[in-house]
């Protein structure tokens, strides 16, 4: 399948040479450098992730860039059981093999196999995909949407108007035109959670990967959280926040109402987000941050409280 998406003339106009034809027929799935599902090929832009890409026991492909000017010698020697792609612009190609890709996903006639629990309650207005476990208690409230190949764990509460495994927002820029990344992923629920009406919750981009919502979370009404964040056991995500893409959330958080947490973030356990926060750092453990930007919270009371005694 590979061979043939590369042949594609918006694709064979991108690679200068193909290296490791044996590797490259192993390949089955984009993904990234920390991918643990065997077949996996990915893109490099720079020495650093080209040498974790060589290293990495699952990646068989890697796309790297032609100005890296790397030679027969090297190929064949220093990483001589993968496959390597030469190109004029390895995400183009990469995200373009990508979507490719998720477009035979979705046709694909082979699905994977759901699950329904004991005593689950779907509400008849509520559309469920394929490939969906459901747990035991689950509810699904009216007008909810939960997409393909999503698991949601026992006792836990959807509402209404829910959507859960959508894309999320991710493009690439090819030629000066935005194309939008196809998600292929999943999203996991964890057990007794609580999600209010009308949140969101992307599923994650790659299939190796799941957007994660752990045990005993509780999600307010119009919360988006983005493509594979991780959101921890025991976290309260209050009303109208937003957590963006790939950032994670310790155990036993707070995120206030109508807070923003900017994407590949890490907030630590038991940190508290204030209400209204707008926080473009990571946030460490037991950390309490508030403000835009956010900082510690002590430091924006202590400046609050002096603009009030003047």
């Amino acid at each position: 399948m590979l061979n043939e998406l590369l042949d594609l003339p918006h694709n064979a106009k991108l690679v200068v040479s193909v290296w490791g034809e044996e590797a490259l027929a192993r390949v089955v799935r984009t993904g990234r450098l920390n991918a643990d599902i065997p077949g996996t090929i990915v893109h490099v832009l720079n020495n650093a992730l080209l040498e974790r890409a060589v290293r990495a026991e699952f990646v068989e492909a890697i796309i790297v860039p032609q100005s890296f000017g790397l030679d027969e010698a090297y190929f064949s020697s220093t990483a001589k059981h993968k496959a390597f792609i030469v190109s004029t612009n390895p995400e183009e190609l990469f995200y373009n093999l990508h979507n490719a890709y998720a477009d035979y996903c979705i046709s694909s006639p082979v699905r994977q196999k759901g699950r329904v629990g004991e005593s689950v309650c779907v509400h008849r207005t509520a559309v469920v995909g394929e490939g969906v476990d459901l747990g035991d208690r689950v509810t699904i409230g009216p007008y909810s949407v939960v997409g393909d190949n999503i698991s949601i764990g026992d006792g836990t509460y959807i509402g209404s108007h829910v959507v859960i495994g959508d894309d999320g927002l991710f493009w690439y820029d090819p030629s000066g035109e935005r194309v939008h990344v196809k998600h292929v992923g999943r999203v996991q629920i964890g057990k007794n959670c609580h999600i209010q009406s009308h949140s969101v919750i992307a599923r994650s981009c790659f299939s190796e990967t799941a957007t994660s919502i752990g045990d005993f979370v509780n999600v307010g009404f119009h919360v988006t959280i983005g493509h594979d964040c991780i959101i921890d056991d025991r976290c309260s995500i209050s009303s109208n926040a937003a957590i963006a893409g790939h950032t994670s959330v310790g155990k036993e958080c707070w995120v206030g109402l109508g807070a923003l947490i900017s994407n590949t973030l890490a907030v630590g356990d038991r940190a508290s987000v204030k209400i209204g926060s707008v926080v473009v750092d990571d946030v460490m453990s037991e950390e309490s941050v508030s403000g835009n930007f956010a900082i510690k919270h002590n430091l924006k009371l202590r400046d609050y409280m002096r603009s009030k005694r003047k």
